[in-house]
C-alpha cells in the first residue's frame, strides 16, 4: 500500500465557502457586541435609579451641648440653662456652705469646670426626663456621673479656694439664689463664654474666715447629715 493509499484525503475549501464562514462569525461578534452594549446600558441605567432612590447622608445635626457648633447666642441660652440648674443642684445637694459637692458662684470662670457642669446637666436630664417606665439612670447619675464630676471639677479647679461664705456656721442653711448672681449675667452678656478665661491661680480668691481653712478638709471628711428645719 502506497503513501498516498494511506492518506486521507482533506477537501480543500474554497474561497468562497470561506468568506461566507467569515461572515457568519463577525455577525455573530455583532450580535454579541449588541447584546453587551444592552446590558451595559441596562446596567447604567439601574445604577442611577437606585442613586435617585438612596437619599443623600445629611450632615450630623450638632447636640444642643456641643458649643463648637453654637453662635453666641446659642451659647449664652445653654449657659443659663445650666446657671439656673447650678442653683437648684446646690439647693438640693450641697445646701451648706462646707457640703463637698457645693459648685461656688464662680463656676463660669473656669473653663474646666463649666464645661463639666455643661456635660453633667444633660446627663441629669437625660436621666430624669423622657422614660416610659421604671428607669435606674437617675441613681446611676446619682451615684457615679455627679460626684466624679463634681471631684474632678474640684481637684482640677481649685474650686475649694473659690467656695465662699466659709465663715457660716455648718448647722445654718444659707439662703438659696432663685436667679444667677449679677456678675454672671455680666460674664454672659460680655461674650466671655467663647473666649479664654483666666486660669484658677489668676482668679481672685476669696479668704475664708479665721480657723476654718485648716478645719475644712477634715470637718468635711467627718460630717454627718443633721436633720434641718427652718428654726435652726
Amino acid at each position: 500500500m502506497t503513501q498516498e493509499e494511506t492518506t486521507p484525503e482533506t477537501e480543500a475549501i474554497g474561497t468562497g465557502e470561506l468568506e461566507d464562514v467569515v461572515f457568519e462569525l463577525l455577525a455573530k461578534v455583532k450580535s454579541l457586541a449588541g447584546q453587551v452594549d444592552g446590558h451595559t446600558n441596562a446596567l447604567t441605567e439601574l445604577t442611577e435609579r437606585i442613586d435617585e432612590a438612596t437619599p443623600e447622608a445629611d450632615p450630623l445635626d450638632p447636640d444642643p451641648w456641643n458649643l463648637r457648633e453654637a453662635d453666641d447666642e446659642e451659647a449664652a441660652l445653654q449657659w443659663q440653662k445650666v446657671a439656673e440648674w447650678v442653683i437648684w443642684f446646690n439647693a438640693n445637694y450641697a445646701p451648706y456652705a462646707a457640703n463637698d459637692l457645693r459648685i461656688p458662684e464662680c463656676w463660669y470662670l473656669h473653663p474646666h469646670g463649666r464645661m463639666l457642669l455643661l456635660d453633667l446637666f444633660y446627663a441629669w436630664r437625660a436621666a430624669n426626663y423622657g422614660h416610659e417606665a421604671d428607669s435606674a439612670d437617675a441613681i446611676y447619675w446619682s451615684t457615679n456621673y455627679m460626684p466624679n464630676a463634681i471631684r474632678m471639677a474640684r481637684e482640677y479647679n481649685g474650686w475649694e479656694r473659690c467656695t465662699v461664705r466659709h465663715e457660716e456656721e455648718r448647722t445654718e442653711r444659707p439662703v438659696s439664689p432663685i436667679t444667677p448672681p449679677v456678675s454672671f449675667r455680666t460674664w454672659l452678656d460680655r461674650g466671655d463664654s467663647h473666649e479664654p478665661t483666666p486660669r484658677t491661680d489668676q482668679l481672685p480668691v476669696v479668704p475664708p474666715a479665721p480657723g476654718v481653712a485648716g478645719e475644712f478638709s477634715a470637718q468635711a471628711a467627718g460630717w454627718q447629715p443633721r436633720p434641718w428645719s427652718p428654726q435652726v
